[in-house]
């Protein structure tokens, strides 16, 4: 009984360390847990027995992170079809694609969100960034990015170049938080290959 009282606690104030699992001081090289770990009294952290893990809380990790998958940033997001749009700092921060549809005889225009509205939502460190895939669905009409109201928005790019997308093109946007006052934005148009 009193092994299995010390092993829980361990459990709910172990860490990991680099010579295997450690639990409140004991140090288990090579231990099975078939049926998973679970960390905590609400399961802050679960590790399944297939080896998916599950947080509900912050993760804070000192030393580098390696990942062997890629990244999925979650969903896409189509704006409303209109002459003009906005994408919201939700849209930006959720979303590894953006979809517009330009309502616009000539020229659409795609306002990106405000460096307040990102760093309240997923940008919160000087450093971060987010990046997503703005997709034009119009065959007819092209659209400029513009900043709108929000006087904390740097854009960069090349020499010459606007921050149009082409009919049917898709752009890469990156923001990143550069200070507490100032986000920057790249957009970056492709096209076709040949």
């Amino acid at each position: 009984m009193v092994a299995s009282v010390a092993l829980m606690i361990g459990v709910v104030i172990g860490s990991f360390s680099n010579g295997g699992l450690t639990l409140g001081g004991v140090t288990f090289d090579k231990e099975l847990f078939r049926q998973g770990i679970t960390i905590g009294d609400q399961n802050q952290l679960t590790i399944d027995k297939s080896g998916n893990a599950t947080s509900s809380g912050t993760m804070t990790i000192t030393g580098d992170i390696r990942l062997k998958s890629p990244i999925l940033t979650g969903a896409s997001s189509t704006l409303t079809a209109a002459a003009t749009t906005i994408i919201t700092a939700a849209q930006a921060c959720d979303n590894g694609i953006v979809n517009f549809n330009p309502q616009a005889l000539t020229v659409g225009s795609t306002t990106l969100p405000s460096a307040a509205t990102v760093y309240a939502d997923c940008l919160t460190t000087t450093g971060d960034e987010v990046t997503f895939l703005f997709r034009n669905l119009s065959s007819a009409t092209t659209t400029q990015f513009v900043a709108g109201a929000s006087t904390t928005m740097v854009y960069l790019e090349a020499t010459g170049i606007d921050s149009t997308v082409n009919t049917s093109g898709w752009a890469w946007v990156r923001l990143m938080r550069m200070s507490n006052t100032e986000m920057y934005a790249s957009i970056e148009e492709m096209v076709d290959a040949d």
